[in-house]
């Protein structure tokens, strides 16, 4: 069941909000040596990308089906949170410590064959 409370209370309706959402999420760290992401470890894009290749290579070859999902991280709760306060500083750390615990949590659910990659400056891809 649908809990509408909840769906409103993330609902984003201030255009200030709306400007340190921006502010917050283009401070964020997103760099990579080519092979790994220097914030959370996770395959470059160009890496995932590699990888997607030779994935769908296989499962073409074994005639077996892949999916790609995508999770996009909504900063929306850290920032209502943290909008009295303005320090953005602040707000980009707790934003990556999210994106960090994120990872943690996606890497841990994946199985033998599975890999993913910080492909956005605020989210994921997963080929499963």
């Amino acid at each position: 069941m649908v809990n509408k409370k909840k769906i409103e209370s993330l609902k984003v309706n201030t255009p200030t909000l709306r400007a340190w959402s921006s502010e917050a999420v283009s401070a964020l760290e997103f760099e990579n040596n080519g092979i790994a992401d220097s914030l959370t470890g996770t395959n470059a894009p160009a890496v995932f990308v590699q990888n997607l290749y030779r994935a769908v290579s296989v499962a073409n070859r074994n005639h077996i089906s892949l999916s790609v999902l995508t999770i996009k991280y909504y900063e929306t709760e850290v920032l209502r949170n943290s909008k009295s306060n303005k320090d953005l500083s602040k707000i980009q750390i707790e934003m990556e410590q999210e994106l960090l615990a994120g990872s943690r949590a996606i890497s841990a659910s994946l199985r033998g064959g599975d890999f993913f990659g910080r492909m956005a400056i605020d989210g994921f891809w997963i080929c499963l």
